[in-house]
């Protein structure tokens, strides 16, 4: 009997130490804190970054038809840290972080899913923030297909100004004021499926504007914002 116990209880111990075994990993272990990561800039999280509750009503200019847009949050990921995974990038990253930019789910009543994504381009080996790259992406349906395409770059924590992104004082809509408009218009060639013909974003209000590409003009009406 005792020779059964003992043999039932080395084979639980095998299986434990092959389970921890396949669970290990090769990664370097980092601990991330403010002297080694790199953070979204204040730039981006301002104009781009929202949390769940968030929600904007918006009006068809030529024909008043409502289009209601609420924010479900898919991953809360800003001001958490982690690694650079060096099996992707190299070992000369190790000990390298990257706060988490923040990923969120916008759903249209009128247009559907836009998953936006506020995250590092690709790491560089040193942290310095004049030449950290972020990105706004944009996953979006448009005829039926999913597209993706990345909005707005920040290099060194500043906005990169093209042909297609350019900062207006204010802009009145509805005898309301909105301040610190960055207005974006389509650059062919860059997206040939972009939904948007020109948008006007709002600092820490998001769009306020909008032309899309199927001639309808949309302006804000009524919003709550979270961030």
């Amino acid at each position: 009997m005792k020779d059964i116990i003992y043999m039932v209880l080395f084979i639980t111990l095998l299986i434990t130490l092959q389970s921890s075994s396949c669970n290990k990993t090769n990664e370097p272990q980092t601990h991330c804190d403010s002297t080694n990561t790199a953070y979204v800039p204040a730039d981006a999280r301002s104009r781009f970054y929202f949390k769940e509750g968030s929600c904007w009503v918006y009006k068809n200019i030529l024909n008043n038809e409502i289009d209601s847009v609420f924010l479900k949050t898919e991953s809360d990921g800003y001001g958490i840290s982690s690694p650079v995974p060096t099996k992707i990038y190299g070992d000369q990253f190790f000990g390298k972080c990257y706060s988490g930019g923040g990923v969120y789910n916008l759903f249209s009543s009128l247009y559907g899913q836009t998953k936006i994504t506020i995250a590092v381009r690709m790491p560089i080996e040193y942290i310095d923030s004049t030449k950290e790259v972020y990105i706004i992406r944009e996953n979006y349906y448009y005829d039926n297909t999913t597209f993706g395409i990345d909005r707005f770059t920040y290099k060194g924590g500043v906005i990169d100004k093209n042909n297609s992104v350019q900062f207006e004082d204010s802009i009145i809509l509805f005898d309301r004021v909105y301040k610190d408009i960055l207005h974006f218009y389509y650059s062919p060639g860059l997206g040939a499926n972009d939904y948007i013909k020109e948008a006007w974003y709002a600092n820490k209000v998001g769009i306020v504007k909008m032309i899309r590409k199927d001639g309808t003009t949309w302006e804000l009406i009524n919003s709550k914002i979270i961030q």
